[in-house]
């Protein structure tokens, strides 16, 4: 895998309306990183671009996309099934819409702060 020299995470400061539990999340910035949910309770990252990124990912292991085609939800979750059969974990991709807290589940969560990072150490997808 090839990882960019440079990119942004936007590191959140959350509270959850329901417990007023307050906690961090961290999201990519622009469309250079893709970040997954993986099973073991981790987050971690992968370039969109270049050898081993999403979308080198994406044609390797799901033959029916090609590059002129949009990325459908399931042409997605096919890749993230294919992606968990290669990895000791599950893996989905994690959006900002899927911030929930970490105290009690609930999904209504404002964001108190807002900063955007460029480079902070992030964990990284990697594929066997």
């Amino acid at each position: 895998m090839e990882l960019p020299s440079t990119y942004c995470i936007e590191a959140l400061t959350c509270r959850c309306k329901t417990c007023g539990t307050v906690f961090h999340e961290t999201f990519p910035a622009n469309y250079e990183l893709a970040q997954f949910s993986c099973g073991d309770g981790r987050k971690r990252f992968l370039p969109v671009y270049g050898p081993g990124g999403y979308l080198d990912l994406l044609e390797r292991f799901v033959p029916e996309w090609s590059t002129k085609q949009t990325i459908t939800q399931q042409i997605s979750d096919r890749l993230t099934q294919e992606l968990s059969n290669w990895l000791p974990y599950s893996v989905t991709l994690y959006a900002r819409a899927d911030i929930r807290c970490p105290s009690c589940g609930g999904r209504e969560v404002k964001t108190e702060q807002e900063q955007t990072l460029l480079n902070p150490p992030v964990e990284w997808l990697e594929i066997p």
